[in-house]
């Protein structure tokens, strides 16, 4: 399990240099169906800003399913919703949780999850880029992204 920001961070600098996997959405769907580990979260503006990991033993996991659901927990909530995909984005259409005060780790999460969004009701949107079939970076917002790693 990647526990560095390291491996995470040239998976996103390499990936930039790349085009993401096909056009085709059916084979986005398929890489992305799946027990997916976040390792990382970088809600900076800048590319080189600082990137939070997650604590000894903390984790926030994300399963998406084939008919366009997806469910997961943090070390303390648990959520899910609905999810779509257009070549390499990701729409979050639809996400609930329960809303226990999480961790630092956890906040940061759902925050990015708030800030990809262009407001109340409206999905949040990530582009997606995979490196190799193990790593999933989810970029929002500029340089801000999560990464995630295939359970």
């Amino acid at each position: 399990m990647i526990r560095n920001v390291v491996r995470p961070l040239v998976a996103l600098m390499i990936s930039l240099f790349f085009v993401g996997c096909s056009d085709d959405d059916p084979v986005q769907n398929q890489t992305l169906l799946g027990q997916w580990e976040l390792v990382a979260i970088s809600a900076s503006d800048s590319p080189i800003g600082p990137v939070l990991e997650p604590a000894e033993g903390e984790t926030i996991s994300i399963t998406f399913q084939g008919n366009g659901e997806f469910s997961g927990s943090t070390s303390i909530n648990a959520f899910g919703g609905t999810n779509s995909t257009d070549n390499d984005t990701l729409f979050i259409n639809e996400m609930i949780s329960t809303q226990a005060l999480d961790t630092e780790f956890g906040q940061a999460f759902y925050q990015a999850i708030n800030d990809s969004s262009n407001g109340a009701g409206e999905p949040s949107i990530f582009e997606m880029t995979f490196v190799g079939e193990d790593i999933l970076n989810l970029e929002y917002n500029g340089f801000k992204f999560l990464s995630l790693e295939r359970i």
